[in-house]
């Protein structure tokens, strides 16, 4: 009895995650849908995920500042490159993670929006500094109104060795400044 409870429990959670997660992904219109899914812990957040050429750019909403994710390829290899756009007012924390690695971005609330970042390994965590390989582009997206630090969106491109083992998923996390 308790073994056929827990079979159609296992089903039912098997057949409802991937509803929810393929739910959360909106392709924009004109575009191709790319071959990942996507979850989050938060309703309220939306990830809408496009692609551009062979890059997906991974495009998060989130009105309470901090969530976390999971982004999960569903063909045999990554695209090209993985853009993630981040809408909000600043940046306290990003890490994205697969399993063997954890990369972290912190962007200073500053005019100039220094960016710090580092990698988290089974060896310890170590800074990154412009020019090493796994170093990532950042850009900040400022509001237009003169004088101001305050951001729109952060686009970060994800480096290639996050998915150079092509683990099946990455986990990702974020922590806005105001939340």
């Amino acid at each position: 009895m308790r073994k056929a409870m827990l079979a159609c429990v296992s089903l039912a959670l098997a057949l409802v995650v991937p509803i929810l997660a393929v739910a959360q992904v909106e392709p924009t219109k004109g575009s191709q849908a790319p071959r990942l899914s996507v979850e989050t812990r938060r309703s309220d957040t939306s990830i809408t995920l496009s692609q551009v050429g062979s890059a997906v750019l991974v495009d998060i909403k989130c009105p309470s500042g901090i969530d976390r994710g999971t982004l999960t390829r569903r063909e045999a290899h990554w695209p090209e490159e993985i853009r993630v756009r981040l809408h909000l007012s600043g940046l306290e924390s990003f890490s994205v993670g697969n399993g063997l690695m954890e990369m972290n971005w912190f962007v200073s609330n500053s005019a100039e929006h220094r960016t710090t970042q580092s990698v988290k390994t089974k060896d310890g965590t170590t800074k990154l500094k412009s020019g090493d390989r796994q170093w990532s582009q950042v850009m900040v997206k400022q509001r237009s109104e003169k004088g101001s630090a305050a951001v729109d969106y952060l686009d970060i491109v994800l480096p290639k060795t996050l998915v150079e083992t092509n683990p099946e998923s990455l986990s990702l996390a974020w922590v806005d400044f105001y939340r």
